[in-house]
């Protein structure tokens, strides 16, 4: 993944902004920073350490809901923490919320962007992390569920269909 970007921020979008958009751990900034993943380097450290002023990173946050692992089992959200990201998130009580927290000041209402805070890894488990030192927005998502999938095999079953 991270060579794909690369070949992006050097060749094809050569000094262009590019909105950087995975599963939060591999795109944030310094996974370090938490102590789940304490000395680790994610693929987001090592692009942002090449790429920083090319990439503008984006994390998903989740309030409620089911979603399904990589495996497509369902599993549904725990609640988030009092203080939390998604908490703090979901104070805007609209269905879609996005953040920009790239140039915001440490003011009194930016404040939790700049603090060790609870989060949820895509809706389970409890984690700290200071958000602003992670991504440069956030998207919000309140109400989530799993995707429909095709059966498994579908997609070898259209390209044979149609030549591919």
């Amino acid at each position: 993944m991270a060579g794909n970007v690369g070949v992006l921020a050097n060749s094809i979008y050569k000094d262009k902004k590019i909105i950087l958009w995975a599963h939060n751990f591999h795109i944030s900034r310094n996974a370090a920073d938490t102590l789940e993943y304490e000395g680790i380097v994610n693929m987001g450290r090592w692009l942002s350490e090449k790429f920083q002023s090319q990439l503008y990173v984006l994390g998903l946050f989740m309030y409620q809901g089911t979603a399904a692992w990589n495996n497509r089992s369902v599993y549904t959200l725990t609640d988030p923490l009092p203080n939390s990201t998604e908490a703090i998130l979901s104070e805007s009580l609209q269905e879609y919320c996005f953040v920009d927290m790239l140039g915001q000041e440490n003011t009194a209402g930016t404040s939790w962007m700049f603090q060790a805070i609870p989060y949820k890894e895509w809706g389970w488990g409890n984690y700290v992390m200071t958000p602003r030192n992670q991504y440069d927005g956030l998207l919000f998502i309140r109400n989530v569920n799993p995707p429909t999938y095709l059966p498994r095999g579908a997609a070898r079953l259209c390209a044979a269909q149609s030549g591919h």
